[in-house]
């Protein structure tokens, strides 16, 4: 099951996505009048905890969502779903899982989003202290093979404890250090890529 990615969207912001709801050739769309039920679970990946009651929560045509007579689905997500829970996280990242029903219930199909809400309060190149260091996921990464980590611990000693680009594991070198930046070289295989970065 592909995951797609919304990213930098704005906390307490209105964010609308477009879901094609594919019968299980993955090939075409399953009709309106042929589905049973369209839901949302909606998490805190950080937490655990269930966002804006969203909890198998139906938008079949409710809370949000419209599905077309030919099987696509718009969903809106609101501002009570797009929220930061930790305010020392410059970005927080939710998971919809949006699953339909269809054939008399008897078929269902799934699909994951993966939605990172920017914390407008945190400056993501300064992240916050966290327990003698500090994480930071989703961070952006541009096309190239030079990535900058900034660091606020005025420390030449920081280490970075681990470095996990989402597209997998990856070969780094790290170029350069001092009391705030850590440089890092590796590839890089498309622009907009992310990771999560641990220093301590």
């Amino acid at each position: 099951m592909a995951i797609t990615r919304y990213d930098d969207i704005p906390e307490g912001s209105t964010k609308q996505l477009v879901i094609q709801l594919l019968d299980e050739t993955g090939a075409a769309n399953v009709a309106k009048t042929n589905l049973t039920t369209v839901t949302i679970t909606l998490i805190s990946l950080h937490s655990g905890n269930i966002i804006n009651s969203r909890s198998a929560q139906s938008i079949l045509d409710a809370n949000g969502g419209s599905v077309s007579t030919g099987g696509t689905l718009t969903l809106t997500l609101g501002i009570l779903d797009n929220i930061i829970e930790n305010d020392a996280l410059p970005i927080e990242s939710h998971h919809a899982l949006i699953i339909w029903t269809y054939a008399s219930g008897a078929k269902a199909g799934k699909k994951e989003i993966a939605l990172l809400v920017k914390n407008l309060a945190v400056d993501t190149g300064v992240p916050a202290i966290v327990s003698g260091g500090y994480s930071v996921e989703g961070l952006t990464i541009p096309a190239g093979y030079t990535f900058t980590i900034t660091h606020n611990l005025n420390n030449i000693d920081a280490k970075l404890i681990s470095f996990q680009p989402y597209w997998g594991p990856t070969a780094y070198k790290i170029i350069s250090k001092t009391a705030s930046t850590i440089v890092l070289s590796f590839s890089v295989p498309s622009p907009g890529s992310f990771a999560d970065v641990v220093v301590v």
